[in-house]
């Protein structure tokens, strides 16, 4: 059995008067990867900064290399830990204006080394970053470097000053796919230090762990171990099987919720019998099977798995959603909803011009609105468009025709976190003009914290093992 390193038992902390974990009992072992879990961002973090001595707790015990600290001695652990433990957040610890080498070798523990051979520094910087396949110039400046890349800078730093555990509080939240991957294929490199990574969604990444810890609220549900692990269990861990969540949105909707505008109804087979969206409301569907986000992509909206309908009525096609003011927003429509003929400003108005729109022409005139409010956008952007850009269009392009319902079906890679206040803004537009919004996902994705409601979906009669 590996060695341990760091215990907490029966700890417990507060912050103001409110709980940020309670009785957690957990342990870091050597040379181990461990992920955590918790969609509630305050009690991830809290619990980054206690295991970095940066933060203290009420009650409980930790054991670090077999010294035990009780709260009163929490001074003795933070100087214990120095050096040992090392905290990465979203928020390098770098010094912008020096190099990478200098930042790894001339600056340690907030003071500098009394002799600094640059000449070394460089050879030896070159050395760390060949040996975890990092492509980055030891003499580039940090201030030149991405948040992605300094992230690894730190954790090469950490490792090369002879950290025991690396704690990862939430630093992935800005990164693409890609330097997603390279962060992983650098943790995978490491094999003589602790790894911690802390994430407030259902990442998938969470697979290349040797152990994921489901926490909710400040407790530890269960400790997952890689062989048993999968997104499907940590979902119904976290948000639960087939039951609905409340989270706590930025915004709450203020709309009182009223009645049916859509249904879905599901066969026998399926944990519920049918799926219900109210009027205002913004609803998020977690498909763990994908069957409900296949049949919006595939076009098939009538299949053997689900129906929908609308004020009652059976719908089969999007001409008959969008007859009853219905509106999809799927992988499909965002690789053919867009014509290249005519301009940025005439595919976001369309559906209000002629014979092409479905409601005639709106009062407030909206797009002018739309167009004056994101005026950068429409003058800076030409096709072909991105494709966040081509989302952005076809919901503006919603947006001016009042949908009493919208369906996302896209993929939530689509929306990097650098959209993620855009895509809020947009949602909240919607919300007030009236429009109920489904979200439909296959894993859990951040955007969905914005729903009302949050239901897990699954096809099978028997249920995960919890």
């Amino acid at each position: 059995m590996p060695e341990e390193l760091l215990r907490l038992e029966n700890v417990s902390s507060e912050e103001r008067g409110n709980q940020l974990f309670h009785n957690l009992n957990i342990s870091i072992f050597k040379n181990v990867k461990i992920g955590i879990a918790d969609l509630w961002e305050n009690e991830c973090s809290a619990f980054a900064r206690l295991l970095a001595d940066l933060a203290s707790f009420s009650q409980g015990r930790l054991i670090f290399h077999g010294q035990k600290y009780s709260a009163a001695d929490y001074n003795a652990y933070a100087q214990h830990s120095l050096l040992k433990i090392s905290y990465i957040s979203k928020k390098a610890q770098l010094v912008p204006a020096m190099s990478i080498a200098e930042n790894l070798f001339s600056i340690r523990i907030h003071s500098f080394t009394s002799l600094f051979n640059k000449q070394a520094a460089l050879i030896r910087t070159r050395q760390l970053l060949q040996q975890y396949q990092i492509p980055l110039d030891p003499d580039a400046r940090v201030s030149t470097l991405s948040y992605s890349q300094q992230h690894l800078i730190q954790i090469i730093k950490a490792l090369n000053t002879g950290a025991e555990i690396i704690i990862l509080d939430n630093i992935t939240s800005n990164y693409t796919p890609t330097e997603k991957e390279l962060l992983f294929s650098t943790l995978s490199k490491i094999n003589n230090c602790s790894v911690v990574y802390i994430n407030n969604s259902i990442d998938p990444y969470f697979a290349s762990m040797d152990m994921v810890i489901a926490m909710k609220k400040g407790r530890v549900i269960r400790h997952i171990f890689s062989s048993d692990y999968s997104s499907e269990l940590l979902t119904a861990l976290l948000i639960g099987k087939n039951n609905t969540v409340s989270f706590s949105p930025r915004e709450q909707n203020t709309c009182p919720a009223q009645k049916t505008v859509l249904e879905i109804r599901f066969p026998a087979g399926w944990a519920s019998s049918k799926i219900e969206l109210k009027q205002h409301e913004v609803l998020g569907i977690i498909d763990l099977n994908g069957s409900l986000y296949h049949a919006l992509n595939q076009l098939e909206l009538h299949n053997n798995d689900c129906s929908l309908l609308i004020s009652g009525k059976r719908i089969t096609s999007y001409q008959q959603a969008a007859g009853q003011k219905c509106f999809f927003l799927t992988e499909e429509h965002i690789q053919n909803g867009l014509f290249p003929s005519l301009s940025l400003k005439e595919n976001f108005t369309i559906l209000c011009s002629g014979k092409t729109s479905y409601l005639g022409i709106i009062a407030d005139h909206l797009e002018d609105h739309l167009i004056a409010t994101y005026r950068s956008f429409f003058q800076q952007k030409s096709l072909p468009l991105s494709k966040w850009d081509s989302i952005k269009v076809m919901l503006f392009r919603y947006l001016t025709v009042h949908p009493e319902i919208v369906i996302l079906g896209i993929n939530s890679t689509d929306i990097f976190p650098a959209f993620q206040d855009e895509f809020y803004q947009i949602i909240q537009l919607f919300r007030k003009y009236g429009t109920a919004i489904l979200m439909v996902y296959v894993d859990y994705a951040e955007q969905i914290s914005l729903c009302d409601r949050i239901i897990t979906l699954q096809k099978t009669s028997a249920p995960l093992s919890l």
